[in-house]
């Protein structure tokens, strides 16, 4: 009975130290991670929105936000993002001692669309209690001169169409200014101006016309104004469209998305007649590495589905390149469909 007894005594015993110890160590963790939530960075803007005010279209402006490093570890700029392609942002440093100060210089562009615009920077940090920070750019944008619609839509037309379309001057200073030349990067969209107006319609300024000629597949032109405004002395517009031939071509751009690398991808290119004219497929190239192609035939003279597949051995930052399908369509000889992707990088 005794034996028993001193046997539960030490047991007690035991089971205190190690109760003890692990109180212990509990304390030594709740410190230890104490200590290091106090050694972080902390990054501290000295403002997080500017408004350049009423600005004129178009105008790029330039801003800089001022920031400081207020902990006791190094502050690291692990990424900056713009809400849109007219904002350009970039750190003075990737990294910012305890103390110092660095800057977040913004460009911003302003744009043709009248009233007051806003758009976000986001600035990643490591400091952990501000991970993302959100700078904030305005303005008020004023328009003096730009073409309404800015920009003109032909849509899908049959291989052989003529098809006209107007647009008009537009903008604070419409009335003051006008076009004296307009020059077409197409010689297949002719463009001519009348200052009073085609049918004497004031909103019909401008006058496009596409030409029988325009080659099938998609287009995007440029369309350039001299004016006698004499602060906007050049005014730009896009025209683009599709014209349809006797192929269709379905998807127009191929995308592989992002890539794993040494993890192969398939892909397909559908063609078929649009009508009653038979077609067949000459060769099949591409200006890609590692992209392998076959061509399978569905129906001969009618339907085709080409088979693209990027294998393992591909180990390029990304996939920028075309397919290349000639026929024997004197109407679509050539056939241009791009691909388009961006590997994974490994850490």
């Amino acid at each position: 009975m005794s034996h028993i007894k001193q046997h539960f005594t030490h047991t007690k015993i035991l089971l205190r130290r190690s109760t003890s110890i692990m109180v212990l160590v509990y304390v030594l963790l709740f410190f230890k991670s104490a200590a290091a939530a106090s050694d972080a960075p902390a990054v501290s803007f000295s403002a997080t929105t500017h408004n350049f005010g009423s600005v004129i279209q178009n105008l790029k402006l330039d801003h800089a936000f001022t920031f400081k490093n207020t902990g006791t570890a190094t502050l690291r700029i692990r990424q900056i993002k713009s809400t849109c392609g007219c904002t350009a942002a970039m750190a003075s440093s990737r990294k910012i001692e305890p103390g110092k100060e660095g800057k977040i210089s913004v460009t911003f562009s302003a744009g043709s669309i009248p009233g007051p615009t806003s758009k976000k920077i986001i600035v990643y940090t490591n400091d952990p209690r501000n991970k993302a920070v959100k700078l904030n750019i305005k303005a008020d944008v004023r328009v003096l001169l730009i073409t309404k619609p800015r920009r003109i839509n032909f849509g899908k037309q049959p291989k052989g169409t003529s098809i006209t379309k107007y647009a008009a001057l537009e903008g604070e200073d419409k009335k003051k200014a006008a076009i004296t030349s307009a020059t077409s990067s197409s010689n297949y969209i002719n463009v001519e101006t009348n200052s009073t107006g085609f049918d004497n319609n004031t909103d019909k300024n401008i006058r496009f016309d596409l030409l029988p000629g325009m080659p099938v597949g998609r287009f995007r032109e440029e369309i350039t104004f001299a004016t006698t405004h004499p602060e906007i002395s050049r005014l730009k517009m896009f025209i683009y469209g599709e014209i349809t031939g006797p192929i269709r071509v379905q998807p127009h751009q191929v995308s592989f998305g992002m890539i794993s690398p040494g993890k192969a991808l398939d892909r397909t290119i559908h063609l078929s007649t649009a009508n009653d004219t038979s077609f067949s497929i000459r060769s099949v190239t591409s200006t890609i590495e590692n992209l392998e192609l076959a061509t399978e035939i569905i129906t001969e003279g009618s339907e085709y589905i080409i088979h693209a597949r990027l294998n393992e051995q591909f180990n390029k930052p990304m996939v920028k390149g075309s397919v290349i399908i000639t026929t024997d369509n004197e109407n679509q000889p050539e056939i241009e469909v791009k691909f388009f992707g961006r590997t994974i990088k490994q850490e």
